[in-house]
């Protein structure tokens, strides 16, 4: 059971959750790629009012929240109250992968990099990973790790399951060719 903790710090600005400070340091890296472009759309996370850690990637506000032993991930546009699905996780690892590709895949269109996932929805599920398809959404797992399941929306599920085997210095890199400044 995943527990988080409301940290306020006093100066009306909420910090990173303790058990995201990892996740946070490799963000913080593309956020900072991405003002050397110019002002972006990024911004520092937060905790937001009811405890959930809120990333900000591209123009989107990445929501994690919990339930049991899962990692719930929803969307939600600026100035809009409506939270959208985006995954659910079973470990904090894959949930990190997920913003860090989310991350240079925005900052790569910023830049007019063609983005990685582009070839790879036609390319269907990466061969190293496993998936349940109920024709609505699709899960997916490394093989023989059932651990390391999400479940997403079918055409995010295919694109996700290639960067699922990367480690996440192989996703950087691969992210990072072909950027200027990278």
């Amino acid at each position: 059971m995943f527990e988080y903790k409301n940290t306020f710090n006093g100066d009306n600005r909420y910090e990173v959750l303790p058990e995201f400070f990892e996740l946070e340091t490799k963000l913080s890296m593309w956020r900072n790629l991405e003002k050397q472009l110019g002002p972006g759309a990024s911004e520092p996370p937060f905790v937001d009012n009811d405890g959930y850690q809120v990333f900000c990637i591209g123009g989107l506000a990445y929501r994690i929240g919990t339930s049991e032993d899962r990692l719930n991930l929803s969307t939600q546009e600026p100035d809009r109250g409506t939270l959208a699905v985006a995954g659910r996780f079973n470990r904090r690892f894959e949930i990190g992968k997920y913003l860090v590709w989310k991350a240079g895949e925005s900052l790569r269109a910023a830049a007019g990099v063609t983005r990685v996932s582009a070839p790879w929805f036609s390319q269907g599920v990466n061969g190293l990973v496993e998936s349940v398809d109920d024709g609505y959404v699709k899960t997916i797992f490394l093989q023989g790790q059932e651990e390391s399941a999400c479940t997403f929306a079918y055409m995010e599920a295919i694109r996700f399951s290639h960067v699922m085997p990367m480690s996440m210095p192989e996703l950087e890199d691969v992210l990072r060719a072909g950027l200027p400044h990278a």
